[in-house]
Parts: C-alpha cells; structure tokens; sequence
C-alpha cells in the first residue's frame, strides 16, 4: 500500500512465474489504485522473468497486462533455479535470454536484461555488449559506477543515427510522393 501510496510511475515485480501471478499483482494495484485516487493502469509495471517458469511464460506474461512497460531477465536467479554454473560467456543463459527478449519485442515491450554477476566494468561492459547484440534495449546495474558503461553501450552511435535519419527521410519522401507499403 506504502508503495502506491507514493505515486510510483512504475512498480517492478520479482519473479513473475506465470500470466496469473501478474494477473493477482494488477488486481491488487488497481484496487489501491482506486483507493488512492489514481486513475487505472496509472502505475505501471517492469516485470522480472526470472525462474524457469517465469522463462517458459514468458510470451503469456508479456501479453497479460496492458501495464506492463519492460521485460527484465533475471539471469542469476534463473541459473540458480536451473542449477547451472554461471560462465563468463553466459552459454547456460542464452536460451533463457533469448525467450524473454523475443516474448518483450513480440509484445512491442522494453526487454532489459539483467545485471551483471561479475563486479568489475570489463564483465559489465562484456554483457552489456552481449545483451544489446541480441537485441536487448538496457541492462540492469546494482552498482552506480557502472550507469556510465552501460548507458554507453546501449547508446547508440553515430553511423546507426544517421542510418536512421536516412530511412525516416525514404520513408516521408515515399509518403508524399504517395508509393510505398
């Protein structure tokens, strides 16, 4: 209640197993949401996938609530469950990382990956990388000295802005010259 009380823009929810574990979580929101005066699906939700059931749902989940803004993988968590060994590369992860990321992009959502088991900005730095080749939109940090290094990596560089700027302007010069799909 706290929570709601204090007008979040967006709540993150943990180990999200199943579209009917988020399902109880938006009912019991929009119930304080009401009791607060907010509007419905005023607060909305970053929902962590972070169990092997939460991985193989990840599809249901991501389409379950209009609330949901990201798909967080929760990579240590879920290596754990599995009982596998995490490696720097994050081989036992990939699939995993896979199912969420295209659960997130196939419901138009923000994937985000998690935050990196190693400590050092080298591992930061190398799973960011790793996340954004996949097609990941962010990562995760639990340390403030890393913002700068991943925000680098998802930022994106010169040659792919202005690559976007030339397929905006073939798509305006098709609109207005009335062809195109």
């Amino acid at each position: 209640e706290a929570i709601v009380a204090a007008r979040p823009h967006a709540i993150c929810l943990p180990k999200i197993a199943t579209a009917a574990d988020l399902l109880r979580a938006e009912h019991t929101v929009g119930e304080l949401e009401a009791r607060h005066g907010l509007g419905p699906g005023a607060i909305r939700f970053h929902v962590m996938l972070e169990t092997a059931s939460g991985v193989l749902h990840a599809s249901e989940i991501a389409r379950s609530s209009l609330r949901i803004d990201a798909v967080l993988y929760g990579g240590g968590d879920y290596t754990r469950e599995t009982q596998g060994t995490a490696t720097p590369d994050r081989a036992e992860q990939l699939f995993a990382m896979t199912l969420v990321l295209l659960a997130a992009r196939t419901a138009f959502l923000d994937p985000i990956d998690s935050a990196a088991l190693g400590v050092n900005e080298a591992a930061v730095v190398k799973e960011a990388q790793q996340a954004r080749a996949l097609g990941y939109g962010g990562k995760t940090i639990m340390n403030p000295r890393h913002v700068d290094v991943v925000h680098n990596v998802f930022t994106p560089g010169r040659e792919e802005v202005e690559r976007a700027q030339r397929v905006i302007k073939a798509y305006q010069d098709a609109e207005a010259a009335g062809v195109g799909v």
